[in-house]
């Protein structure tokens, strides 16, 4: 079938040129450089039927795929025709350069496509998995840019149930031993620790954190490292600072809370690793607090 359909193609190759005429008034005409459109056509149907080898027992292979796929979507036209089929959501986590970041961003609401089959889940946290696994080493600081701007477009605020807004000025008045802190902007993450002694001029902070993700581990730092989330930009990167309330709260949880925190910090402190879902500075506060390892931030995602 290949080798007669180069033939055919061949008896017809000159006819398939495409020729046009142009009389001396169109010398003038800016646009002399631009050929027919069938030029471009016939041009690509030649280089595939004539000038590339075929492998006939590839091509037998390709054409039954072909049928088969013709098949499968009548198959598939005829079920649906039949049957109301219900809508099926499936996530998947997917690594994006800075250039697909940005026409991403550029193209919402419209549709992506893939130049593959891709694997997916119906089970959110599986993609948030992979997600989390992408690490790109020259843009590695890329997405934590662009993030509040996803948040904003989709109007996703972090900010902590049951928080209220503390003032610098009044934070050793406001503050207490075991008290579950916040610090963030809208539409930014926010980073969550446990107060242990608010008396003291710095205030320290035990937390879950680390300068980078897979050095986090339990430690303790100043109010202002805590807030500037990190010591050298201390004055330079301030956030807003929340104070988180809990129902039916008494003076003997918030001291459990406070020794919970210290015996992590003491005892286990590299225990723990660092994971988006399950284990991250939120997940962290709320165990010293409720023995129960939660993150609002997560289900909000």
């Amino acid at each position: 079938m290949c080798n007669a359909l180069k033939q055919a193609t061949r008896q017809y190759d000159r006819t398939l040129v495409s020729v046009s005429f142009l009389s001396t008034d169109d010398a003038t005409n800016p646009n002399l450089n631009q050929l027919h459109q069938s030029f471009m056509y016939s041009q690509i149907l030649k280089e595939i039927l004539i000038e590339i080898n075929y492998d006939v027992e590839t091509a037998i292979k390709n054409l039954i795929a072909y049928v088969l796929h013709k098949n499968i979507e009548q198959l598939h036209a005829e079920q649906r025709n039949d049957y109301e089929m219900p809508r099926i959501t499936v996530y998947r986590g997917q690594g994006l350069s800075k250039d697909g970041f940005e026409k991403m961003m550029k193209t919402k609401g419209e549709l992506m496509s893939f130049n593959n089959f891709l694997s997916t889940s119906i089970d959110r946290d599986v993609a948030f998995t992979f997600a989390d696994s992408i690490h790109y080493k020259k843009e590695k600081n890329f997405s934590m840019k662009f993030l509040p701007t996803i948040f904003r477009i989709f109007n996703i605020n972090f900010q902590p149930t049951n928080s209220e807004h503390i003032d610098m000025d009044s934070v050793q008045t406001r503050l207490y031993p075991g008290a579950h802190i916040a610090t963030g902007n809208p539409y930014d993450y926010f980073h969550h620790g446990i107060v242990i002694d608010p008396t003291t001029d710095d205030i320290s902070i035990v937390h879950f954190w680390g300068h980078k993700k897979r050095e986090a581990h339990v430690q303790t730092t100043t109010l202002s490292t805590f807030i500037s989330g990190s010591s050298t930009r201390v004055a330079s990167k301030n956030r807003q600072l929340y104070l988180v309330h809990y129902e039916n709260d008494t003076f003997e949880k918030q001291q459990e809370t406070c020794q919970r925190a210290k015996d992590m910090l003491i005892e286990t402190p590299y225990n723990y690793k660092f994971h988006l879902l399950r284990l991250n500075c939120e997940s962290f506060a709320r165990f010293c607090r409720t023995k129960e390892w939660k993150s609002e931030q997560k289900n909000q995602m």
